[in-house]
Protein backbone atom coordinates (compact mmCIF):
# COMPACT_ATOMS: atom_id res chain seq x y z
CA UNK A 1 0.00 0.00 0.00
CA UNK A 2 2.16 3.00 -1.06
CA UNK A 3 -0.85 5.05 -2.18
CA UNK A 4 0.57 7.71 -3.74
CA UNK A 5 -1.94 9.82 -5.26
CA UNK A 6 -5.81 9.62 -6.65
CA UNK A 7 -4.66 8.71 -9.75
CA UNK A 8 -5.37 4.81 -11.30
CA UNK A 9 -3.85 1.74 -9.68
CA UNK A 10 -0.64 0.63 -10.76
CA UNK A 11 1.62 -1.70 -9.42
CA UNK A 12 4.85 0.11 -7.23
CA UNK A 13 7.29 -2.67 -5.59
CA UNK A 14 5.56 -4.71 -3.21
CA UNK A 15 2.40 -2.13 -3.05
CA UNK A 16 -0.78 -0.86 -4.29
CA UNK A 17 -0.25 2.79 -5.26
CA UNK A 18 -1.72 5.48 -7.57
CA UNK A 19 0.47 7.01 -9.62
CA UNK A 20 -0.12 11.27 -9.08
CA UNK A 21 2.05 12.25 -6.60
CA UNK A 22 6.39 12.74 -7.13
CA UNK A 23 8.14 9.70 -8.66
CA UNK A 24 11.63 8.51 -8.95
CA UNK A 25 12.38 8.94 -13.02
CA UNK A 26 14.77 6.17 -14.70
CA UNK A 27 15.93 6.45 -17.94
CA UNK A 28 13.23 4.60 -20.49
CA UNK A 29 14.77 1.88 -21.63
CA UNK A 30 13.16 2.60 -25.08
CA UNK A 31 13.43 5.12 -27.77
CA UNK A 32 10.14 6.08 -28.08
CA UNK A 33 8.41 8.68 -25.36
CA UNK A 34 7.51 6.62 -22.36
CA UNK A 35 6.36 7.51 -18.52
CA UNK A 36 8.69 8.13 -15.64
CA UNK A 37 8.74 4.57 -13.87
CA UNK A 38 7.69 4.51 -10.59
CA UNK A 39 10.25 2.66 -8.42
CA UNK A 40 9.96 0.45 -5.07
CA UNK A 41 11.30 2.33 -2.42
CA UNK A 42 14.93 0.48 -1.40
CA UNK A 43 18.06 1.30 0.32
CA UNK A 44 19.26 4.90 -1.68
CA UNK A 45 20.82 7.55 -0.50
CA UNK A 46 20.56 11.48 -1.08
CA UNK A 47 22.79 14.21 -1.49
CA UNK A 48 22.74 15.02 2.17
CA UNK A 49 24.26 11.54 2.99
CA UNK A 50 20.78 10.26 3.89
CA UNK A 51 20.22 6.32 3.83
CA UNK A 52 16.36 5.88 3.12
CA UNK A 53 15.70 2.27 4.19
CA UNK A 54 13.21 0.31 2.44
CA UNK A 55 9.87 -0.19 4.02
CA UNK A 56 8.34 -2.45 1.28
CA UNK A 57 8.50 -5.42 3.16
CA UNK A 58 4.47 -5.79 2.68
CA UNK A 59 4.26 -7.60 -0.32
CA UNK A 60 1.41 -8.94 -2.69
CA UNK A 61 2.72 -11.88 -4.11
CA UNK A 62 6.32 -10.39 -4.16
CA UNK A 63 5.64 -9.74 -7.41
CA UNK A 64 7.15 -11.96 -9.52
CA UNK A 65 7.02 -15.84 -10.81
CA UNK A 66 10.51 -16.41 -10.99
CA UNK A 67 13.42 -15.04 -9.05
CA UNK A 68 14.79 -12.29 -10.43
CA UNK A 69 12.75 -12.11 -13.70
CA UNK A 70 10.02 -9.46 -14.21
CA UNK A 71 7.42 -11.69 -16.19
CA UNK A 72 5.10 -14.97 -15.82
CA UNK A 73 6.44 -17.44 -18.04
CA UNK A 74 3.20 -17.52 -20.11
CA UNK A 75 3.70 -13.65 -21.33
CA UNK A 76 4.77 -13.90 -24.86
CA UNK A 77 8.35 -12.68 -25.93
CA UNK A 78 7.28 -9.54 -28.08
CA UNK A 79 6.33 -7.88 -24.42
CA UNK A 80 9.28 -7.02 -23.65
CA UNK A 81 10.55 -7.11 -19.80
CA UNK A 82 10.87 -3.11 -19.66
CA UNK A 83 7.50 -2.44 -20.83
CA UNK A 84 5.63 -4.09 -17.85
CA UNK A 85 5.07 -1.98 -14.95
CA UNK A 86 6.76 1.79 -16.76
CA UNK A 87 3.70 3.85 -16.73
CA UNK A 88 3.06 3.49 -20.56
CA UNK A 89 0.15 1.28 -21.67
CA UNK A 90 1.75 -1.30 -24.09
CA UNK A 91 -1.32 -2.87 -25.92
CA UNK A 92 1.16 -5.86 -26.76
CA UNK A 93 1.73 -6.78 -23.19
CA UNK A 94 -1.97 -6.12 -22.10
CA UNK A 95 -3.01 -9.52 -20.46
CA UNK A 96 -3.11 -11.11 -17.45
CA UNK A 97 -0.06 -13.34 -18.28
CA UNK A 98 1.55 -9.86 -18.79
CA UNK A 99 0.33 -8.40 -15.30
CA UNK A 100 -2.02 -6.18 -17.51
CA UNK A 101 1.32 -4.62 -18.61
CA UNK A 102 2.11 -4.62 -15.05
CA UNK A 103 -1.18 -2.62 -14.22
CA UNK A 104 -0.43 0.35 -16.67
CA UNK A 105 -3.30 -0.36 -18.78
CA UNK A 106 -5.36 0.34 -15.89
CA UNK A 107 -7.39 -3.35 -16.11
CA UNK A 108 -9.31 -4.09 -13.18
CA UNK A 109 -7.41 -7.65 -13.77
CA UNK A 110 -4.18 -6.31 -13.61
CA UNK A 111 -4.37 -7.75 -9.40
CA UNK A 112 -5.37 -11.33 -10.40
CA UNK A 113 -1.94 -12.98 -10.71
CA UNK A 114 -1.51 -12.28 -6.62
CA UNK A 115 -4.10 -13.43 -6.00
CA UNK A 116 -4.94 -17.63 -5.40
CA UNK A 117 -7.82 -17.66 -7.83
CA UNK A 118 -5.71 -15.06 -10.21
CA UNK A 119 -2.67 -17.15 -10.06
CA UNK A 120 -4.03 -20.67 -10.56
CA UNK A 121 -6.17 -19.46 -13.25
CA UNK A 122 -3.30 -19.15 -15.05
CA UNK A 123 -2.47 -22.42 -14.25
CA UNK A 124 0.07 -22.12 -11.91
CA UNK A 125 0.13 -22.97 -8.36
CA UNK A 126 -0.19 -20.67 -4.86
CA UNK A 127 1.61 -21.05 -1.87
CA UNK A 128 -0.62 -18.63 0.34
CA UNK A 129 2.10 -18.57 3.05
CA UNK A 130 4.38 -16.00 1.48
CA UNK A 131 1.77 -15.12 -1.56
CA UNK A 132 3.97 -16.80 -3.79
CA UNK A 133 2.66 -18.10 -7.19
CA UNK A 134 5.28 -19.86 -9.46
CA UNK A 135 4.56 -22.78 -12.24
CA UNK A 136 5.78 -25.34 -9.76
CA UNK A 137 6.28 -25.61 -6.10
CA UNK A 138 9.58 -23.79 -5.60
CA UNK A 139 11.67 -23.23 -1.95
CA UNK A 140 14.97 -21.81 -3.91
CA UNK A 141 15.01 -18.66 -2.05
CA UNK A 142 15.96 -17.86 1.24
CA UNK A 143 13.25 -18.59 3.99
CA UNK A 144 10.62 -20.16 0.83
CA UNK A 145 11.31 -23.06 2.54
CA UNK A 146 9.81 -22.16 6.22
CA UNK A 147 7.26 -20.57 4.54
CA UNK A 148 6.50 -22.76 1.64
CA UNK A 149 7.30 -26.03 2.06
CA UNK A 150 5.76 -28.08 -0.60
CA UNK A 151 3.04 -29.13 1.14
CA UNK A 152 1.51 -26.17 1.16
CA UNK A 153 1.49 -25.20 -2.60
CA UNK A 154 -1.96 -25.16 -3.55
CA UNK A 155 -3.99 -25.10 -6.78
CA UNK A 156 -7.73 -23.90 -7.42
CA UNK A 157 -9.04 -26.30 -5.30
CA UNK A 158 -7.14 -25.40 -2.61
CA UNK A 159 -7.98 -21.65 -2.62
CA UNK A 160 -9.51 -19.90 0.97
CA UNK A 161 -12.99 -19.18 0.12
CA UNK A 162 -12.87 -16.43 3.11
CA UNK A 163 -11.55 -13.90 -0.19
CA UNK A 164 -14.67 -13.74 -2.06
CA UNK A 165 -16.68 -11.63 0.49
CA UNK A 166 -14.00 -9.52 0.89
CA UNK A 167 -14.24 -6.82 -1.15
CA UNK A 168 -10.43 -4.97 -1.00
CA UNK A 169 -8.20 -6.57 -3.57
CA UNK A 170 -5.21 -6.89 -1.98
CA UNK A 171 -6.25 -7.84 1.19
CA UNK A 172 -5.37 -11.76 0.35
CA UNK A 173 -1.77 -10.76 -1.16
CA UNK A 174 -0.86 -9.03 2.08
CA UNK A 175 -2.27 -12.17 3.80
CA UNK A 176 1.63 -13.55 4.38
CA UNK A 177 2.01 -10.35 6.21
CA UNK A 178 -0.31 -10.21 8.56
CA UNK A 179 -0.14 -13.78 9.56
CA UNK A 180 3.70 -13.08 10.62
CA UNK A 181 3.35 -10.44 12.96
CA UNK A 182 -0.28 -12.78 13.59
CA UNK A 183 -2.53 -8.93 13.51
CA UNK A 184 -5.82 -10.44 13.08
CA UNK A 185 -6.71 -11.48 16.13
CA UNK A 186 -5.67 -7.81 17.75
CA UNK A 187 -7.78 -6.57 15.01
CA UNK A 188 -10.36 -8.68 16.28
CA UNK A 189 -10.24 -7.63 19.82
CA UNK A 190 -10.61 -4.17 18.94
CA UNK A 191 -7.27 -3.05 19.08
CA UNK A 192 -6.83 -0.95 15.47
CA UNK A 193 -4.25 2.02 16.86
CA UNK A 194 -7.47 4.24 17.31
CA UNK A 195 -6.04 7.33 19.68
CA UNK A 196 -2.29 6.50 18.49
CA UNK A 197 -0.24 8.94 17.17
CA UNK A 198 2.32 8.17 15.36
CA UNK A 199 5.11 10.63 13.54
CA UNK A 200 6.55 9.79 10.71
CA UNK A 201 10.36 11.01 10.28
CA UNK A 202 11.12 10.50 6.35
CA UNK A 203 10.94 12.39 3.47
CA UNK A 204 7.36 13.08 2.77
CA UNK A 205 4.94 11.55 3.08
CA UNK A 206 1.69 12.62 1.01
CA UNK A 207 -0.57 13.85 3.86
CA UNK A 208 -3.15 14.67 1.41
CA UNK A 209 -3.93 11.02 0.42
CA UNK A 210 -7.44 9.57 1.01
CA UNK A 211 -5.68 6.39 2.98
CA UNK A 212 -4.99 9.26 5.36
CA UNK A 213 -7.79 11.66 5.43
CA UNK A 214 -8.94 12.56 8.68
CA UNK A 215 -5.81 11.38 10.46
CA UNK A 216 -3.45 14.01 9.69
CA UNK A 217 -2.02 16.19 12.82
CA UNK A 218 -0.60 19.28 11.25
CA UNK A 219 0.10 20.76 15.12
CA UNK A 220 1.71 17.17 15.87
CA UNK A 221 3.77 17.73 12.74
CA UNK A 222 7.23 19.88 12.73
CA UNK A 223 6.86 22.97 11.45
CA UNK A 224 7.97 23.19 6.86
CA UNK A 225 7.03 19.87 6.88
CA UNK A 226 4.20 19.82 4.41
CA UNK A 227 6.27 21.13 1.64
CA UNK A 228 8.32 17.85 1.30
CA UNK A 229 6.51 14.79 -0.10
CA UNK A 230 7.99 11.35 -1.58
CA UNK A 231 7.24 8.15 -2.08
CA UNK A 232 9.43 6.77 0.63
CA UNK A 233 7.76 8.41 3.53
CA UNK A 234 4.28 7.78 1.84
CA UNK A 235 5.04 3.88 1.63
CA UNK A 236 6.47 3.89 5.17
CA UNK A 237 3.46 5.84 6.43
CA UNK A 238 0.64 3.86 4.35
CA UNK A 239 2.26 0.16 5.93
CA UNK A 240 2.26 1.90 9.59
CA UNK A 241 -1.29 3.37 9.15
CA UNK A 242 -3.30 3.38 5.94
CA UNK A 243 -7.18 3.10 6.07
CA UNK A 244 -9.45 -0.01 6.13
CA UNK A 245 -11.18 1.09 2.78
CA UNK A 246 -11.46 -1.64 1.17
CA UNK A 247 -8.97 -0.43 -2.07
CA UNK A 248 -5.66 -1.22 -1.44
CA UNK A 249 -5.39 -3.53 1.92
CA UNK A 250 -4.56 -1.48 5.42
CA UNK A 251 -1.56 -0.57 7.22
CA UNK A 252 -1.55 -2.39 10.55
CA UNK A 253 -2.36 0.14 12.98
CA UNK A 254 -5.07 1.59 10.32
CA UNK A 255 -7.50 4.21 12.53
CA UNK A 256 -3.95 5.43 14.06
CA UNK A 257 -3.10 8.94 13.14
CA UNK A 258 -0.47 10.42 11.53
CA UNK A 259 2.06 12.99 11.87
CA UNK A 260 5.09 13.50 9.97
CA UNK A 261 8.48 15.23 9.73
CA UNK A 262 11.15 15.96 7.42
CA UNK A 263 15.11 15.11 7.96
CA UNK A 264 15.21 17.13 4.85
CA UNK A 265 13.24 20.35 6.53
CA UNK A 266 13.54 19.33 10.18
CA UNK A 267 16.52 19.80 12.64
CA UNK A 268 16.99 16.17 15.24
CA UNK A 269 15.50 18.40 17.63
CA UNK A 270 12.73 19.22 15.81
CA UNK A 271 12.34 15.67 14.43
CA UNK A 272 12.08 14.17 17.76
CA UNK A 273 9.09 16.00 19.18
CA UNK A 274 10.62 18.79 20.84
CA UNK A 275 9.29 21.50 18.31
CA UNK A 276 6.25 21.95 20.56
CA UNK A 277 4.94 20.58 23.68
CA UNK A 278 1.62 19.58 21.98
CA UNK A 279 3.68 17.49 19.94
CA UNK A 280 5.70 16.54 22.88
CA UNK A 281 2.45 15.22 24.37
CA UNK A 282 0.58 13.91 21.37
CA UNK A 283 3.30 11.76 19.24
CA UNK A 284 3.23 8.06 20.51
CA UNK A 285 5.77 6.61 18.20
CA UNK A 286 8.26 8.53 16.24
CA UNK A 287 9.01 5.90 13.10
CA UNK A 288 12.14 6.16 11.45
CA UNK A 289 13.03 4.49 8.43
CA UNK A 290 16.52 5.99 7.43
CA UNK A 291 19.76 6.01 8.71
CA UNK A 292 23.30 8.17 8.11
CA UNK A 293 25.77 7.37 5.66
CA UNK A 294 28.12 5.61 8.18
CA UNK A 295 31.12 7.88 8.90
CA UNK A 296 31.07 10.51 6.39
CA UNK A 297 28.61 12.61 8.37
CA UNK A 298 30.94 12.20 11.08
CA UNK A 299 33.97 12.96 8.99
CA UNK A 300 32.73 16.03 7.61
CA UNK A 301 31.50 17.27 10.90
CA UNK A 302 35.18 16.30 12.63
CA UNK A 303 37.12 17.77 10.33
CA UNK A 304 35.26 20.62 10.54
CA UNK A 305 36.02 20.92 14.76
CA UNK A 306 39.61 20.31 14.01
CA UNK A 307 40.27 23.45 12.33
CA UNK A 308 38.05 25.85 14.59
CA UNK A 309 40.50 24.61 17.79
CA UNK A 310 42.70 26.88 18.55
CA UNK A 311 43.99 25.52 21.92
CA UNK A 312 44.60 21.77 22.55
CA UNK A 313 41.59 19.56 23.46
CA UNK A 314 43.49 16.95 25.60
CA UNK A 315 44.01 17.03 29.08
CA UNK A 316 47.16 18.53 30.06
CA UNK A 317 48.27 15.75 31.88
CA UNK A 318 48.01 12.31 30.89
CA UNK A 319 47.68 9.29 33.27
CA UNK A 320 49.79 7.45 31.43
CA UNK A 321 52.63 8.85 29.38
CA UNK A 322 52.37 12.65 27.84
CA UNK A 323 49.67 14.44 27.06
CA UNK A 324 49.56 15.22 23.01
CA UNK A 325 49.72 19.00 24.31
CA UNK A 326 53.32 18.95 24.89
CA UNK A 327 54.19 17.83 21.23
CA UNK A 328 51.48 18.80 19.07
CA UNK A 329 51.09 21.94 19.54
CA UNK A 330 51.16 23.58 15.68
CA UNK A 331 47.81 22.11 14.60
CA UNK A 332 45.18 20.03 15.21
CA UNK A 333 44.49 18.78 11.65
CA UNK A 334 43.58 15.11 10.52
CA UNK A 335 47.02 13.76 9.92
CA UNK A 336 49.21 16.35 11.41
CA UNK A 337 49.41 14.63 15.17
CA UNK A 338 47.92 11.35 14.52
CA UNK A 339 50.41 9.08 15.54
CA UNK A 340 50.60 10.78 19.37
CA UNK A 341 47.29 10.76 19.56
CA UNK A 342 47.00 7.35 19.01
CA UNK A 343 49.56 6.02 21.14
CA UNK A 344 48.05 8.23 23.86
CA UNK A 345 44.18 7.57 23.13
CA UNK A 346 44.66 3.88 22.71
CA UNK A 347 45.96 3.72 26.46
CA UNK A 348 42.67 2.59 28.37
CA UNK A 349 43.40 4.72 31.23
CA UNK A 350 43.78 7.94 29.56
CA UNK A 351 40.62 7.08 27.35
CA UNK A 352 38.76 6.62 30.59
CA UNK A 353 40.19 9.81 32.06
CA UNK A 354 40.17 12.35 28.95
CA UNK A 355 36.33 12.64 26.71
CA UNK A 356 38.44 13.87 24.53
CA UNK A 357 39.41 10.81 22.75
CA UNK A 358 36.22 9.56 22.05
CA UNK A 359 36.53 12.52 19.00
CA UNK A 360 39.38 10.45 17.78
CA UNK A 361 38.27 6.74 17.83
CA UNK A 362 38.84 6.95 14.00
CA UNK A 363 42.59 6.70 13.99
CA UNK A 364 42.28 2.95 15.62
CA UNK A 365 38.94 1.64 14.38
CA UNK A 366 37.61 0.96 11.32
CA UNK A 367 34.15 3.31 11.89
CA UNK A 368 34.06 6.45 14.13
CA UNK A 369 30.49 6.12 13.55
CA UNK A 370 29.43 5.22 16.88
CA UNK A 371 27.53 7.46 19.22
CA UNK A 372 25.07 10.24 19.31
CA UNK A 373 26.70 13.27 20.74
CA UNK A 374 25.05 14.29 24.40
CA UNK A 375 22.99 17.06 23.19
CA UNK A 376 21.38 14.78 20.55
CA UNK A 377 21.33 12.31 23.51
CA UNK A 378 19.16 15.00 25.55
CA UNK A 379 16.62 15.30 22.75
CA UNK A 380 15.60 11.45 22.80
CA UNK A 381 16.02 11.35 26.53
CA UNK A 382 13.39 14.07 26.86
CA UNK A 383 10.72 12.00 24.85
CA UNK A 384 11.26 9.37 26.57
CA UNK A 385 10.98 10.28 30.08
CA UNK A 386 8.91 13.47 29.50
CA UNK A 387 6.56 12.73 26.23
CA UNK A 388 3.08 11.96 26.63
CA UNK A 389 2.79 13.10 30.28
CA UNK A 390 5.45 10.88 31.63
CA UNK A 391 4.62 7.62 29.42
CA UNK A 392 7.26 8.45 27.39
CA UNK A 393 7.30 8.64 23.14
CA UNK A 394 8.32 5.26 21.40
CA UNK A 395 11.49 5.58 18.94
CA UNK A 396 11.75 3.07 16.23
CA UNK A 397 14.63 2.83 13.95
CA UNK A 398 15.22 0.50 11.03
CA UNK A 399 18.14 -1.73 11.29
CA UNK A 400 18.76 -1.11 7.56
CA UNK A 401 19.34 -3.02 4.70
CA UNK A 402 22.93 -3.34 4.42
CA UNK A 403 23.94 -6.41 6.72
CA UNK A 404 25.46 -7.95 3.22
CA UNK A 405 27.51 -5.43 3.06
CA UNK A 406 29.20 -5.50 6.63
CA UNK A 407 26.55 -2.90 8.03
CA UNK A 408 26.03 -3.21 11.74
CA UNK A 409 23.62 -1.51 14.51
CA UNK A 410 26.54 -1.78 16.80
CA UNK A 411 28.25 0.75 14.74
CA UNK A 412 24.71 2.73 13.94
CA UNK A 413 24.27 6.52 15.35
CA UNK A 414 20.52 5.94 16.21
CA UNK A 415 20.29 2.29 16.16
CA UNK A 416 22.48 1.46 19.05
CA UNK A 417 21.40 4.60 21.55
CA UNK A 418 20.06 3.36 24.73
CA UNK A 419 16.83 5.57 24.02
CA UNK A 420 16.34 4.08 20.69
CA UNK A 421 14.36 0.45 19.15
CA UNK A 422 15.83 -0.84 16.27
CA UNK A 423 14.29 -3.46 13.94
CA UNK A 424 14.62 -5.27 10.87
Amino acid sequence: KSLLGKSRPTRFGSLCCRSSAPRLALRPLSTRPRASMTVPPTSTRSAMGVILVSCGSVAPARQLIDSGNTRWPSCPHFCPDSFIGDGYCDQTCNSAACLYDGGDCGHDGGFEPYTCSGCTALGYVWCPGAALCYAQPSVSRPGDSDMCPYSAWVNSSGCDSKYESISDPLYEPNQWAYDLINVEPVWASGVTGAGVTINIVDLGPDHTHPDFEYKYDSEASCPRSEINIDNHGTTCAAIALASANNECSRGVAYDANLSKCSFRENSLEEMMSLHSPYALETNMISSNSWGVVPCSELDVERRSRFRRLQTCPFAPVAVVGTSPCDSCTDSWLPGSCDSTILEYCTNPYNYEADEECAEWTHLWTECSFQHLNPLQVTYFMRGVHSGRSGLGIVYVFAAGNGHGEGDDVNHQLFQHDRFTYFMR
